[in-house]
């Protein structure tokens, strides 16, 4: 017990993520407007997914749609980008669905999102999360930059006074999908069915 600190991160609670979002909701100190209306709608779709930040930042328009079956009240969508996909089949087409909760519904503050950048931008970019702010449209590079923008915010907001930590431990853009993998097992999901909608592969399980 001498050795150097464990620098994982620890999940969020949903009180700690219910937090986060109000606190960005309510304005940044700079008054960003893709920290007040983005970033909120981007960490609840990475919660959704059960994401990692940069197969968020890479997810692009062309692959989110109505479903199939339930147009009037599901979308599909799939996250093509990440370290654990070797072939398609490994980045399949999954189920969105909203939430009773308006806080944390990714239907509510996607809409929200996407009013104000589509409004105010001339959606050239391929990117849903664009934060870039510089008219950098280039994959993958405006996506990298995204990711820096929201590692960037939540390391920010972890260290306000304002954010009230419920208990010990460092945080981060990774604690969000360790939120989301908690939350759906503590609601009753198996392990393969959590495994499943956060594209970890069966035979090596990492989770």
């Amino acid at each position: 017990r001498e050795g150097a600190a464990p620098q994982d991160r620890r999940a969020v609670t949903e009180r700690e993520f219910s937090q986060l979002l109000t606190i960005f909701r309510e304005g940044s100190r700079s008054n960003n407007c893709c920290a007040k209306y983005g970033v909120p709608a981007f960490v609840n779709f990475q919660c959704h997914l059960i994401a990692r930040v940069d197969d968020v930042s890479q997810f692009q328009h062309v692959f989110i749609a109505p479903h199939n079956i339930y147009p009037d009240f599901a979308a599909k969508c799939r996250l093509a980008w990440s370290k654990n996909v070797r072939e398609e089949r490994d980045a399949p087409w999954q189920i969105m669905l909203g939430s009773m909760d308006p806080v944390f519904c990714v239907f509510i503050s996607l809409a929200i999102w996407l009013e104000y950048y589509l409004s105010t931008n001339p959606g050239v970019s391929p990117y849903v999360f664009d934060f870039t702010q510089d008219g950098d449209i280039r994959i993958p590079k405006a996506g990298d930059k995204t990711n820096s923008f929201v590692s960037a915010k939540l390391h920010d907001l972890f260290g306000r006074s304002e954010f009230v930590a419920d208990m010990d431990g460092p945080l981060g853009s990774h604690s969000i999908r360790k939120y989301g993998a908690t939350r759906v097992r503590n609601c009753g999901c198996s392990k393969d069915e959590r495994d499943h909608r956060g594209r970890w592969k069966a035979n090596r399980r990492v989770s």
